[in-house]
């Protein structure tokens, strides 16, 4: 056994070695379609990160019951990665969309995909950091308008949540977050990001007066996708827009 196990470590080696001399095959999309026929779907189409909000249809539902009772004009998105929820979004809003992605890799590849197959929506992602572009962007917006914020760019240690919240906070009062990853303290079923002590949860929503926070009221188990946890976030003035039958889906936690 110990010989077969030295005889792979030499291949495995000389594999790594070589590895290194090969190039970057990139497919384009014709021949990307042709290679895809030949891998059963059941093993990539349940993967969350093909399908907006994490496959989540739960959340899904909730997001467009906020929208068509919001109308917002404007949708702004922290986080892109490679922009599927971003093209959804997109669809929600009446004037345009904003996405921050603060890697330039995953800026790059998600600005590709918007213009080849999107090029129609209106779409702009911005490569920096959302706490310093963010207050540049809203300061185009007039505070009349209505934005629905899509909040997902803590990763690698960095939680913005609580900056990007009060930047919406100062622009105005016509805004909703939805904070994706959140902590639902009933239902552990949902999954939630921690970066050492800090929790992504209502603790890192600023205590800011007339400001609600909601999380869902429907059990982890009929959830599909990432299973992950939804923190809904309302001022007073966008909270009264709001339908019963969503409402009668969430619990308010603050």
């Amino acid at each position: 056994m110990n010989k077969i196990k030295l005889i792979l470590n030499k291949h495995v080696r000389k594999y790594i070695r070589f590895r290194n001399y090969l190039p970057n095959f990139k497919f384009g999309r014709n021949i990307s379609e042709i290679l895809l026929e030949h891998i059963e779907p059941y093993r990539y189409m349940d993967e969350w990160r093909v399908k907006p909000f994490n496959g989540q249809s739960r959340r899904l539902v909730n997001i467009c019951l906020i929208c068509n009772a919001f109308k917002p004009d404007y949708c702004i998105e922290t986080g892109t990665y490679i922009g599927t929820t971003t093209t959804l979004l997109a669809g929600l809003a009446t004037t345009k969309t904003y996405t921050f992605e603060i890697n330039q890799k995953s800026a790059l590849q998600a600005k590709k995909r918007f213009s080849a197959n999107y090029p129609n929506l209106k779409i702009e992602c911005v490569n920096a950091n959302s706490v310093d572009e963010m207050p540049k962007i809203l300061s185009t917006i007039k505070s009349e308008m209505k934005i629905f914020a899509y909040l997902d760019s803590h990763w690698l240690h960095e939680v913005p949540t609580s900056q990007e919240i009060k930047i919406l906070n100062q622009w105005g009062p016509n805004w909703i977050a939805v904070i994706d990853d959140f902590k639902v303290d009933h239902d552990l079923g949902y999954g939630f990001d921690q970066y050492g002590i800090t929790v992504v949860s209502q603790d890192i929503v600023p205590k800011i007066n007339g400001l609600q926070v909601w999380v869902p009221k429907e059990k982890s188990e009929y959830e599909t996708g990432a299973r992950r946890g939804t923190g809904y976030i309302f001022t007073e003035t966008s909270a009264k827009l709001m339908t019963t039958e969503l409402m009668q889906n969430l619990v308010q936690i603050r």
